[in-house]
């Protein structure tokens, strides 16, 4: 949501011209992602009258005091202002939180997943922290994060907390709560597309998640009985050399990997490890072999 108001229409004819056809047999979800304090009225009424029907907010933490220790600008009000405006324009929330937070305490955890809960969201997800590279919670607030041990218990009472608020756990960190409304936003295709590779008929399709921007990531996953080789992306992570590709009219690809069939089998699987389950069935449909005799040495 670094776009200004003007913007989101301009967008969504570029998403429009790569996708001439989405949205004409059946509506389809379009979703934004964004953090709390860039968004205004002005700029979600454009998301909304752009077409977007459903916004990903990384809010992280709901309190004011653990938040800042991240260095982001953001406040509780933010956060509700925000997601009083998407109530307004109708249109579809999910709000990212993360548990495991330098200083943070279980009740600190409550009290935030509680206020989200009371906001009407009904998508959560739920993940722990996690500290890589040389960012300032590795490098000076790593000893002030809870330990192992407190972070199993944080996820297992948040688990029990969710469920007594009529959520659903979908994944190991994705939370939803289901109502009868048949909104295609509300249905959370985002989150399922590349865990699901199966039409309804039991017929495998080809999977696509395209990303558009610098550092966006891209895959392409064609169904095993496909002569077509599947393969992801990564667009320039450097700004400028993203630029100077787009004005040399090439694509803005720093690196690109072709997946054979049993690559395509790993990512298959661990897509469906976040589900916390793996249907047999359905993978035997897709790659046309039993998953108990592909990786028998691991069963054993």
């Amino acid at each position: 949501n670094l776009l200004q108001p003007n913007d989101y229409m301009k967008l969504t004819k570029v998403v429009s011209s790569l996708f001439p056809d989405a949205g004409i047999s059946s509506p389809i979800e379009m979703t934004l992602e964004g953090i709390p304090q860039l968004f205004n009225e002005d700029k979600i009424r454009a998301i909304k009258d752009a077409g977007f029907n459903r916004v990903s907010m990384g809010v992280q933490q709901v309190n004011d005091e653990l938040i800042a220790t991240s260095g982001r600008k953001q406040t509780r009000k933010q956060v509700f202002d925000a997601i009083e405006w998407f109530h307004k324009y109708s249109l579809s929330c999910n709000v990212d939180l993360i548990y495991g937070w330098p200083n943070q305490t279980v009740e600190a955890m409550l009290r935030d997943l509680e206020s989200i809960v009371q906001s009407g969201i009904k998508h959560i997800t739920h993940y722990e922290l996690n500290i890589a590279g040389r960012s300032d919670f590795a490098t000076k607030q790593k000893q002030n994060t809870p330990s192992i041990e407190k972070k199993i218990e944080m996820y297992n009472i948040a688990k029990q907390f969710l469920i007594s608020k009529g959520y659903k756990q979908k994944t190991v960190y994705d939370w939803e709560k289901e109502d009868n409304n048949q909104l295609i936003s509300e249905k959370y295709l985002y989150e399922d597309n590349l865990r699901d590779c199966l039409d309804a008929n039991g017929q495998s399709k080809m999977t696509t998640m395209s990303g558009l921007g610098y550092a966006a990531v891209n895959m392409r996953l064609q169904p095993n009985s496909s002569s077509i080789k599947s393969v992801s992306a990564m667009n320039h992570r450097n700004l400028t050399e993203y630029y100077n590709a787009i004005s040399l009219n090439k694509l803005p690809v720093e690196r690109m990997f072709v997946h054979d069939t049993e690559d395509v089998k790993l990512i298959w699987i661990f897509q469906a490890l976040q589900e916390m389950k793996i249907n047999t069935k359905k993978y035997e449909k897709i790659f046309n072999s039993d998953i108990k005799l592909d990786y028998k040495p691991i069963w054993d």
